[in-house]
């Protein structure tokens, strides 16, 4: 999980783009981890793969206190 959230925080610095909630700007780390906004994210693309591919992407969600969102995505290992 952490390469997968290295790698796109380096992909979101070189394109130089923020990220907002609420009014307020969050950091990459925050934005991209695993207990972040992520999991939103990811959950809007699984609804999509599912939709257009007809399988999601591996991911399950569990309820964290303390989370952004108050929910922690793990993906699947291959």
């Amino acid at each position: 999980m952490i390469i997968l959230e290295k790698k796109l925080m380096a992909m979101a610095k070189r394109m130089n783009v923020t990220f907002s909630l609420k009014s307020s700007i969050i950091s990459h780390k925050e934005i991209f981890s695993e207990t972040g906004l992520l999991p939103g994210i990811t959950k809007r693309a699984d609804q999509l793969a599912q939709l257009c591919l007809g399988y999601g992407l591996g991911a399950t969600y569990e309820d964290v206190e303390g989370a952004l969102l108050g929910v922690k995505v793990n993906f699947d290992e291959f």
